[in-house]
């Protein structure tokens, strides 16, 4: 019954966690057809808002944990797929929620920002040198996921802790780099689901999982610690 208990608190904290990622990713869609930097900075900040509320409530983000699975105890390493899934059907609920709210709603800009965004991602997955693209993307991804966590939990000063969590999530989106939670969002919330969608969540999670691995793996072999 415990196990039960506890598995169904991980789907539900990473549930919530989805809704988070989507919340952001829906408002930054106002803001995508906008070209000029001051949009795209702007655009890259309300993004943010997603893990800004897991990281503050304490929530579950399988792209914010998957680096610590080296030396993890095994409880931790039976979570993570756990939490994947509970992220998958937060931002997946969310996405459709959203993807109604956008048809009914007659929400055009969103709906031209999200058509644009699908389309580019599952152009890229269909092809050898796409794929490369992806994957490289979202090994980026990944580093600046662990970043914004591992600065949020360590740095002792509040001002640099925020700014940590900020900056990195920031700089992904700005650079274009891929998310696998926030792309199950998109392609839930554009109704884009396809054989080229499956391969994009598929080799971004691995990249996500990868680039967060190699960061964590980088920070234990050096010691680093936060300094504020």
């Amino acid at each position: 019954m415990k196990i039960l208990k506890d598995i169904l608190k991980t789907i539900g904290f990473g549930f919530l966690a989805g809704a988070g990622i989507s919340i952001g990713a829906f408002a930054s869609l106002f803001l995508k057809t906008g070209n000029d930097a001051i949009t795209l900075v702007l655009q890259a900040f309300i993004f943010t808002i997603g893990l800004f509320l897991i990281c503050v409530l304490g929530l579950y983000l399988y792209t914010g944990k998957i680096g610590y699975i080296l030396g993890a105890k095994k409880k931790f390493i039976v979570d993570l797929p756990i939490i994947l899934l509970g992220n998958f059907l937060g931002v997946a609920v969310f996405g459709y929620t959203f993807y109604f709210l956008i048809e009914y709603g007659n929400i055009t800009v969103v709906k031209d920002a999200l058509e644009l965004i699908c389309s580019a991602k599952t152009a890229v997955a269909m092809t050898l040198e796409g794929f490369g693209l992806l994957f490289i993307k979202a090994i980026m991804c990944g580093i600046c996921v662990f970043l914004a966590v591992f600065i949020y939990a360590n740095a002792k000063n509040p001002g640099f802790k925020y700014l940590g969590l900020l900056l990195p999530i920031m700089a992904f989106v700005i650079c274009g780099f891929e998310h696998c939670i926030a792309n199950v969002f998109f392609f839930s919330a554009g109704n884009s689901w396809s054989v080229s969608s499956l391969l994009n969540i598929i080799y971004v999670t691995v990249g996500n999982s990868v680039g967060s691995i190699l960061m964590y793996g980088l920070f234990k072999l050096l010691k680093v610690e936060a300094k504020i």
